[in-house]
């Protein structure tokens, strides 16, 4: 389930990040607090690093 998160997440550009479609509870988990955080001005998730 984190696997297929970050997936959807890598598909977008790292501009846009991510809004519809993904599963916000899996991009929270602890375990990839360093990869990805969300952005909560633009209501999205991005990658903390391009």
């Amino acid at each position: 389930q984190l696997k297929t998160a970050v997936k959807r997440l890598a598909q977008r550009p790292y501009g846009e990040g991510r809004h519809v479609g993904l599963d916000g509870s899996s991009l929270s988990h602890p375990s990839l607090r360093d990869v990805v955080l969300y952005n909560p001005v633009q209501d999205a998730w991005h990658f903390r690093s391009r």
